[in-house]
């Protein structure tokens, strides 16, 4: 019952086995218990026109075992894809160090549908049990959408939440097809964000990090090591710069008097960018904006409903949400903004967008890099680590059934 979707596998099965016992053995009522569920059983009980029957005799029929086995994949099957991934929850398995020191890779978690609201499918028919990753061929028929449709849930995202969404700089697959990314959100919609050495701003008020948040140090060592020097020291991958005498390790700030205690390290110092130091890669990807890692911003964060002037200055931060998310037909040139053939300047936006970050935050693809989370791309919530396994396959137990914060 620990196990998820099995667990509730075996729920599903007894509930139609109950439903036999009252007489109710036909598909339609087979379709009832699986739309109603519970409220279906409550309707049973205080119908007074239905009588206990007795246990499903399941051997009282020549039934062969091959059909029984059948029958309960197909089962297994529909709920799953019908029912379990869509309006409850889903696995997820971390493939990547983004959220170290919280999330391992080997993590598997369980990912809620009802915190924020399952997402109704976009690509009905697809393949069940398969997600799309880059460089892999359709699972689904993308020539066959739905519109973007979310059932209310209980409760909306908030900064600090651990958050799973489709990768957003995907433009080949539909937006459910795409593949699955794990952060953390670290603004709202609404929001003005504004990082400046490492530290993070929310409309001017400084963000406490997550506890186990990670960023890159340089310790420069008395002599020459080598790495099996700090190996089982908790300190993770030693990874020497330039030589033996400098090495980088990607570490919770708590860990930082602990490396200095270790033989042979002299000084322990925070890798940072300098203010002024553009990365190219980082959003929006343009020289107007000479932002890095660590000094990012300011950025105001799209809401539903709020207008922005557009000018040549800021058309760069808000283009791919007009033109890519809200499909809208963008033109530019010079001083000219051009919307559906219309010359503006500004713009409402149609829906919310959020700001996501890595707890690694300086071995982290996120926002930094590709922009902004539109609401439509969330997925659903992290709620617990329900397996984990190290590189060697072995069972990290300690990590079992652990709350993701």
């Amino acid at each position: 019952m620990l196990l998820p979707v099995i667990g509730f596998l075996f729920v599903m099965i007894t509930f139609f086995d109950l439903l036999h016992s009252f007489g109710k053995k036909n598909f339609y009522h087979f379709l009832l218990g699986l739309v109603f569920g519970v409220f279906y059983l409550f309707f049973i009980a205080i119908n007074k026109r239905v009588h206990y029957v007795g246990p499903r005799n399941k051997h009282a029929t020549n039934v062969p075992m091959l059909r029984e086995w059948a029958e309960a994949i197909i089962l297994a099957i529909v709920l799953v894809t019908a029912y379990i991934k869509p309006f409850w929850f889903e696995t997820y398995n971390i493939p990547s160090q983004s959220m170290e020191g919280t999330l391992l890779i080997g993590d598997y978690i369980l990912v809620s549908k009802v915190n924020y609201g399952p997402r109704m499918p976009i690509t009905p028919l697809a393949i069940p049990f398969v997600q799309n990753a880059m460089g892999q061929n359709n699972s689904s028929l993308d020539n066959i959408q739905l519109p973007y449709f979310r059932l209310p849930g209980t409760e909306k995202v908030d900064r600090g939440d651990v958050v799973v969404f489709n990768y957003p700089a995907d433009d080949t697959r539909p937006i459910d097809r795409r593949i699955n990314y794990i952060k953390r959100c670290i603004a709202l919609p609404g929001d003005t964000l504004l990082i400046e050495n490492k530290a993070v701003q929310i409309n001017r008020k400084l963000q406490v990090p997550p506890s186990l948040a990670q960023y890159n140090y340089m310790a420069e060592m008395e002599c020459n090591v080598q790495p099996e020097h700090f190996q089982g020291k908790g300190f993770g991958e030693a990874t020497p710069i330039t030589s033996l005498n400098f090495y980088q390790f990607s570490i919770p700030t708590s860990l930082v008097d602990s490396l200095l205690r270790v033989k042979n390290v002299d000084t322990v110092r925070l890798v940072c960018y300098a203010p002024d130091r553009r990365i190219q890669e980082i959003f929006p990807q343009s020289a107007a904006y000479p932002w890095n890692l660590d000094f990012f911003g300011p950025l105001y964060v799209p809401k539903k409903g709020q207008t922005v002037i557009l000018n040549q200055d800021n058309i760069k931060l808000y283009e791919r949400i007009i033109r890519v998310y809200e499909q809208n037909d963008l033109r530019v040139n010079g001083p000219y903004i051009k919307l559906n053939g219309q010359n503006v300047n500004s713009y409402t936006f149609k829906q919310d967008y959020y700001f996501m970050m890595g707890d690694n935050r300086d071995n982290s693809s996120d926002s930094r890099f590709w922009g902004f989370v539109p609401e439509d791309h969330i997925v659903g919530k992290a709620w617990f680590i329900w397996m984990s396994v190290d590189e060697n396959r072995s069972i990290r137990y300690n990590r079992l059934l652990r709350s993701i914060e």
